[in-house]
């Protein structure tokens, strides 16, 4: 198989490469080709990454500004590709100026600069040089209720609804061309997504008079590269998240087990959450994976609780696995518990109410909090940086000493250190934090809760710490990564993780990693994080152990 990465110098050609690695591709699969390079005769699929805007020629128009900066070369190398991809049948993902190209082709045309052609609705440029970085959240991206019903990646668009997004472009979709469906578009109308679902049709295309379009589907997103609700677009080539596996045969949709008089818990679709009766109201912790998990959480609080209002909620990460339902709790006028990283993304956001309506209280936490919640007592510790993720909050209730604590302990299964943000150094010192708790139990995100506290901890600590020590050792040799690969095949870190997400771990996290030991922000990760479909599903029984 080969894929045909087309970029020019500007472009974080990491990001895009290492996304295709995570997604599963090989090293010698991914074929980079920029402009004045010989073009791959044949191959079977082609990502057209972001980059300089499209000239306006190419639609029938002339510049309309000094805002339009083309690169002619890389015009070129973008409509050969496209021209050549159709005669190969070969699927094309499109990324920003990508998805401009590929509607260009298909005779569409763009608004060439949004804020003097189109000044009306949301803002789409977040620069660099106005202090944002690559990731800043800039809006949640909508997507049609009628997708084609022919379309493979259906399912994966359906369950980004509503997801964040980044947003860098001053560009965009105008005329989307014909015969392409918008699959998902901007607040404020802006096309995000559209794809060309063909059966028998055969269109002409613009580039080539000859050529004729025979691609099954043509997907193209304009920066649907988000893992959660705020942990947005870590990497410009990772796509929406996907929707949740099955359950199991057998497996019921939901399971919750009553800890003590006022706390509940239980696995809902693929995620732990809990529910603490406080006497006049209700504190929850997480909110499912999707809507209907959260509509059966609902349904448990009330059935549970003789109907008890919900007042607080608490989001141990922002994910779309373990908070996708929130949505189900909106609007709502309950004080909502969040990172302080994702606060103001998520109040003036996803949590913003129109006139009228119930608007929450949205609390970030920076460090520790201590809440007390009607007849109970909560204390909150937000990771100071990355850990699992840039947005980690652990929740311990003083009165039944049970510790909430997301992915960052991880019972039954290794943690999962490819994320973008993933960082086991920031990782060691929340563990560290976990233990000062001084919890008697563990309930996280999957898998079994726990009363093996201790064991836990130190076994993640101890993985951790050897995974910190290896990449350290690594990176000073200035190794290769597929020396790192061989490397690690003859060093195993130990039987915590199986051979494959151990070698998982590693690679992303050496992609990273800086010669000083650090690693790269989310703007500049090579992989962005694994869809959470990765995840096994917990065992059936959440009673402690």
């Amino acid at each position: 198989m080969k894929i045909v990465l087309a970029i020019d110098p500007g472009q974080p050609h990491a990001g895009y490469r290492g996304a295709l690695l995570a997604a599963g591709a090989l090293p010698d699969e991914v074929e980079i080709v920029q402009p004045g390079d010989a073009l791959p005769g044949e191959f079977d699929g082609l990502l057209l990454s972001g980059g300089s805007d499209v000239d306006p020629s190419r639609y029938g128009e002339a510049p309309v500004n000094g805002s339009v900066h083309v690169d002619a070369g890389r015009d070129a190398l973008d409509f050969e590709l496209l021209s050549r991809a159709v005669r190969l049948e070969a699927p094309v993902f499109g990324i920003c100026r990508g998805l401009q190209v590929v509607n260009v082709a298909f005779g569409g045309t763009l608004w060439q600069d949004l804020p003097s052609q189109r000044a009306r609705g949301i803002e789409h440029s977040f620069p660099s040089r106005d202090g944002h970085d690559r990731a800043h959240p800039a809006h949640v991206v909508r997507v049609s209720r009628d997708l084609p019903p022919e379309l493979r990646l259906g399912a994966v668009l359906a369950a980004a609804d509503g997801v964040f997004v980044n947003s860098r472009h001053h560009q965009a979709v105008k005329d989307l061309a014909p015969g392409l469906v918008a699959l998902a578009a901007s607040p404020d109308g802006l096309v995000e997504a559209f794809a060309r679902v063909l059966l028998d049709a055969r269109p002409r295309f613009r580039r080539e008079a000859g050529a004729r379009m025979t691609i099954r589907t043509v997907l193209s997103a304009a920066l649907l590269s988000v893992t959660a609700l705020a942990n947005v677009a870590f990497s410009q080539a990772q796509v929406a998240v996907p929707t949740p596996p099955p359950l199991p045969e057998g497996v019921p949709a939901f399971e919750v087990a009553q800890y003590n008089s006022f706390t509940w818990y239980g696995r809902f679709g693929l995620t732990n959450c809990a529910f603490i009766d406080t006497g006049d109201g209700v504190l929850v912790i997480d909110t499912g994976w999707t809507k209907q998990d959260a509509e059966n959480l609902k349904a448990q609080i009330k059935e549970k609780t003789k109907g008890k209002p919900v007042r607080w909620i608490v989001m141990t990460q922002t994910d779309i696995d373990s908070n996708g339902g929130i949505e189900a709790f909106l609007p709502t006028d309950a004080t909502i518990f969040v990172h302080a990283r994702a606060a103001d993304v998520l109040s003036g956001s996803l949590f913003r109410s129109a006139a009228g309506q119930k608007r929450p209280t949205v609390v970030g936490v920076t460090d520790q909090l201590v809440v007390n919640a009607g007849e109970r007592r909560f204390e909150l510790v937000a990771a100071p940086g990355s850990a699992h993720s840039a947005y980690d909050l652990a929740v311990l209730c003083n009165d039944n000493a049970l510790a909430f604590v997301g992915d960052l302990v991880t019972p039954g299964r290794c943690v999962n250190l490819q994320g973008a943000a993933a960082d086991p150094v920031g990782w060691l010192e929340m563990l560290d934090r976990l233990r000062k708790l001084n919890p008697a139990g563990l309930v996280a995100s999957r898998g079994e809760p726990t009363k093996l506290v201790f064991q836990e901890l130190e076994q993640a600590r101890s993985y951790l710490d050897r995974v910190v020590r290896f990449l350290g050792e690594q990176k000073a040799k200035d190794a290769a990564e597929a020396r790192v690969a061989g490397e690690l095949s003859l060093r195993k870190l130990g039987d915590y993780c199986p051979a494959r997400a151990d070698n998982a771990n590693i690679l992303a996290l050496y992609r990273r990693m800086r010669p000083d030991g650090t690693f790269a922000p989310p703007a500049s990760a090579a992989g962005g994080r694994p869809a959470p479909a990765m995840l096994p599903p917990p065992a059936p029984s959440p009673a402690p152990r």
